[in-house]
């Protein structure tokens, strides 16, 4: 060969099919890099030596914020890290031997910060050996830190209920126990685990199923709280009065249970038993002397009116048939004595009506108040119609009441007022609704003779008298009998005055 010619030898090939080959398995690792590097859990990767040759972003972040390094490849696990327990290596190297994987916690110390991590420790098989082992770590402090809490906080709460002295039930739908405190055995008797599942209306007396029922089905239906006062069967057979109250709840979003908490108040229960009994013979009692009272009152009125009628007539009859032998001051003294037998007469008749009115059956109606009182005020009226009075009385003022008693206690109050005003030039009276505190009271109002406050608590007693007779006439039993008839509609009166200003009582009806 010509040692200035040269030859070339060209060896070509197709690298099409390896290139793509080549850009998968870069796109590939690309991915699996992405996803490595974006997951919350830690990758950390060891070699044989434990010496650590790869570490996602994630441990990076966990150790940024514990104040730790990052550069930690081509070390060892304990150099990295001198919080970890000391058998952490022992562990790895197990695996290297056994090839077997692993999971467990590592609860450390670090910077005074307890660190709990959950670690799944996965060894690579290569040729036949474990060449390394994968470490997956995930941060579990702030989950354990809330299991801890929600484990004292149910510790806290199982405390209170196994202590309470009310028995605390759940009932499912079908109204079978689901759950109930100890406080169940100290009052009715029955093991709370022996229950379980069991029916509650299988426990409750046979009278008050269907309130039981109802209770239940309102409460777990519409998820609102009942009450109601149930028998409950003790274990040994007898029953016992308890202060049931139901809540509806829902738990899981859709099954619904009915929290109930239940208080023994047998003893509550007996007490008013015989309070009740105490107060129907304490009513038969009054009855009896009320009966008694009433045929002393009659007996001492008919007895009395005798010799009143004789006392009022023989003094007439020597007014008429004696008068010219008398002088001014006998005559005087006649006329005195018939005036005081005519008083004794209608004090008697006065106390009669007293006593009756709080003994007369009553008959509940609505009654127009403001008519009876413009019904009256016209009676008034009429006895004196020469006086300049103004008589407001407020339309639409209603009541239910005793018709006939309504109207003798508004008589009263009328006549007292147009009574006390007699003297005044011009007489305003007023009935009508007052606010007082926020609540509305009926009232009388005038302007006429009013009273001293100092003696207020003696107005509504029998025969007391703020005014003499003859300043103003009366009986002292008006307003007595007003109170009477005002308790009797279970309401209430009382009065405010001033000397020469005026009155107003004020009264409430049920």
């Amino acid at each position: 060969m010509d040692p200035k010619s040269r030859q070339f030898v060209a060896d070509a090939r197709d690298m099409t099919a390896s290139k793509k080959v080549e850009q998968t398995l870069q796109e590939s690792e690309a991915f699996y890099n992405t996803i490595i590097n974006y997951i919350n859990d830690g990758l950390m990767v060891l070699n044989r030596d434990l010496q650590i040759v790869f570490v996602n972003e994630a441990i990076k972040i966990m150790r940024r914020q514990a104040g730790l390094p990052t550069d930690i490849i081509g070390k060892t696990l304990m150099e990295t890290n001198p919080y970890l327990p000391k058998n952490a290596e022992e562990e790895y190297r197990r695996i290297f031997v056994t090839g077997d994987a692993t999971y467990g916690h590592e609860l450390f110390i670090l910077n005074n910060i307890r660190v709990c991590t959950e670690i799944w420790k996965i060894p690579v098989i290569e040729d036949g050996k474990v060449s390394k082992v994968i470490a997956v770590i995930r941060d579990i402090t702030e989950c354990r830190r809330m299991e801890e809490a929600l484990q004292e906080s149910e510790a806290q709460l199982r405390q209170i209920t196994d202590n309470m002295l009310d028995i605390i039930l759940k009932i499912d739908e079908q109204g079978n126990f689901r759950y109930i405190t100890p406080s169940i055995k100290a009052i009715l008797g029955y093991d709370p685990q022996k229950l379980l599942g069991k029916a509650v209306f299988d426990y409750v007396h046979n009278d008050d199923q269907g309130r039981i029922r109802a209770l239940f089905k309102t409460a777990i239906n519409l998820l609102s709280i009942e009450k109601a006062d149930l028998r409950f069967k003790h274990a040994d057979g007898h029953y016992l009065w308890l202060e049931v109250l139901s809540k509806g709840v829902v738990e899981d979003g859709t099954v619904k249970r009915a929290i109930i908490s239940a208080r023994d108040i047998t003893d509550r229960k007996q007490a008013k038993e015989e309070l009740d009994k105490y107060s129907e013979h304490l009513e038969e009692l009054i009855r009896e002397r009320t009966s008694e009272l009433e045929s002393f009152a009659y007996s001492v009125s008919h007895d009395l009116r005798a010799p009143l009628r004789s006392i009022h007539g023989f003094s007439q009859a020597l007014l008429e048939d004696y008068g010219g032998c008398l002088d001014r001051q006998g005559k005087e003294y006649l006329e005195r004595l018939k005036m005081s037998s005519k008083r004794m007469a209608e004090l008697i008749d006065a106390l009669l009506d007293l006593s009756r009115i709080t003994r007369i059956e009553m008959h509940r109606e609505q009654v127009d108040l403001s008519a009876l009182a413009r019904s009256i005020v016209c009676e008034l009226r009429m006895t004196q119609p020469e006086r300049q009075a103004t008589i407001i009385i407020q339309e639409g003022l209603t009541a239910e009441g005793d018709l006939l008693l309504l109207r003798v206690m508004l008589e009263n109050l009328l006549e007292n007022a147009w009574k006390f005003t007699g003297r005044k030039p011009e007489t305003r009276i007023e009935f009508g609704i007052t606010n007082l505190d926020g609540s509305q009271v009926y009232s009388v109002r005038d302007n006429g003779a009013g009273f001293d406050m100092a003696y207020a608590g003696k107005l509504f007693s029998p025969f007391q008298r703020l005014h003499s007779q003859t300043e103003f006439s009366g009986t002292g039993i008006g307003l007595a009998t007003i109170q009477r008839i005002v308790l009797r509609h279970c309401g209430k009166i009382w009065a405010e005055g001033e000397v020469d200003k005026g009155a107003v009582f004020y009264f409430t009806l049920s």
